[in-house]
């Protein structure tokens, strides 16, 4: 934008980043963090000032020169637009807009508070996370962290990617990773027991409300084998999650490491049936392509393994992405694969010495709306109109929200599930529920029971069914 809009954000975004120093205290001296770290959690700031200020500095740049003929169409650079930001823009902008300050002030408070907890977290777990992830080397300072590497919850919580010099890379996750842990186990199981030709989870770390995850690195197929293996592995571990009723299982959720499609989001195992997803298939866990019609008729497109050709997490082999269009036979051959094996080694699998007890007791996220709608809803609250009406924007959000309801709740918990939907869009947060997977209570994300028994919980019927066959 302009030089005065670019100092500001920048200055902005050195205060966070002290205050992140300031709230992190001793923890940021006992991990090492250095200079490189610092100048990281700079620029997440820096992006995230911009995303919220920048197109209202655009707009202020537009009523500026539409009252100076002749001016540049572009003020991008242009020294007098950066002195009127100086001495009158920035105080115009606020008049103009008087909510934006409050929203960026508290928005910018929640993620300086979300990344110093993820610094005393750290540190406090040092030496586990040494022994679980390196071997007991060392972690050595820390020398990279990415911050903001999903959507925003529960006070602008996000996962973070942390780097140490002794070689560790782990993956940071603001809720617990009991489920990535119960799969991982299921799948080491059915490797042994099946014998089934699976890939592995990543190794996690559990903690209270949160957890850690072994970094998956990407790496591209060598060859067609290594390829097919990738497709044939993939079709293998649709046809599990399929019976273990996961939902979100796209492709930006995997990491494509060779000839290994690694799931490194679990949240959305044992998820309700809706009416999006009324069954245990291949579609409900968006690995297939499908398209869906929402409770008031909205279609929404999952392109899963067919994926635009950008997408991080697809296949690779030469520098192309690979789709499974174009790999159907080795996928279905290894969904025909797991299903045999499920239908022999199911009631083990089940049995209270098998690995489906540990997801007894667990909250699994669920989805109840298309994340995609809460990310508009978000843009939205931060935009010119939406700012300048009096409640912020709300109402327009409530009746969006109010058109998608599942028929799964009653009306009484969809109440109390759009109130905290509000609360959660109104501070900057996609909103998380999660749900019980053995009673189906409802809760928020900070644990607050929201509806009693709301969903009909999974979990039991796998249990009683010895799973499904997928």
């Amino acid at each position: 934008m302009s030089d005065a809009g670019a100092v500001l954000v920048d200055d902005r975004a050195h205060a966070a980043t002290a205050a992140v120093r300031a709230q992190a205290g001793v923890a940021w001296d006992v991990l090492g963090a250095g200079p490189d770290v610092e100048a990281q959690i700079h620029a997440h700031f820096v992006t995230t000032l911009w995303r919220l200020l920048g197109p209202h500095l655009r707009d202020q740049g537009r009523l500026w020169r539409a009252t100076r003929p002749g001016a540049a169409s572009d003020v991008t650079g242009d020294p007098a637009f950066a002195t009127y930001l100086e001495e009158d823009g920035w105080a115009a902008l606020h008049a103009r807009l008087p909510r934006l300050e409050p929203l960026v002030a508290g928005i910018v408070d929640r993620e300086v508070a979300a990344t110093a907890e993820v610094l005393d977290r750290a540190a406090r777990d040092a030496a586990a996370l040494a022994a679980r992830f390196g071997d007991g080397t060392p972690l050595g300072p820390l020398t990279a962290l990415a911050l903001g590497r999903s959507d925003p919850h529960h006070g602008r919580r996000t996962v973070a990617a942390l780097t140490f010099a002794g070689g560790s890379r782990v993956i940071y996750k603001p809720r617990s990773v009991a489920l990535e842990t119960a799969l991982g186990a299921t799948l080491d199981w059915l490797r042994e027991h099946g014998p089934l030709d699976l890939p592995g989870g990543p190794a996690t770390l559990e903690r209270d409300g949160y957890g850690w995850c072994r970094f998956v690195e990407g790496r591209a197929c060598v060859g067609r084998e290594e390829v097919d293996t990738h497709f044939r592995r993939l079709g293998a571990l649709a046809a599990v999650l399929a019976a273990l009723g996961a939902t979100d299982c796209h492709a930006d959720n995997f990491v494509a490491a060779g000839p290994d499609p690694v799931l490194v989001d679990a949240e959305t195992l044992l998820h309700p049936r809706l009416l999006a997803s009324p069954g245990f298939t291949l579609r409900e866990t968006e690995i297939v392509p499908g398209q869906v019609v929402g409770p008031a008729g909205q279609r929404i497109d999952y392109p899963g393994y067919d994926a635009a050709p950008d997408a991080p997490n697809l296949p690779r082999t030469d520098g192309q992405p690979q789709y499974l269009r174009d790999h159907g036979a080795p996928f279905a051959d290894g969904v025909a694969e797991a299903r045999r094996i499920l239908a022999a080694r199911g009631a083990a699998l089940a049995a209270p010495a098998g690995p489906l007890t540990a997801l007894a007791g667990q909250r699994a996220r669920v989805v109840l709306r298309p994340t995609e709608l809460y990310g508009r809803l978000l843009l939205h609250l931060t935009s010119a109109p939406a700012l300048r009406t009096e409640d912020g924007g709300l109402a327009r959000v409530d009746l969006a929200l109010t058109r998608y309801r599942d028929p799964v709740l009653s009306d009484a918990a969809w109440t109390t599930v759009q109130r905290a939907e509000l609360a959660a869009l109104a501070a900057g947060d996609v909103p998380y529920l999660v749900s019980d997977t053995t009673t189906g209570d409802l809760h928020d994300a900070d644990g607050t029971l929201l509806a009693a028994g709301a969903l009909e919980p999974v979990l039991p019927a796998l249990l009683t069914c010895r799973t499904r066959p997928g």
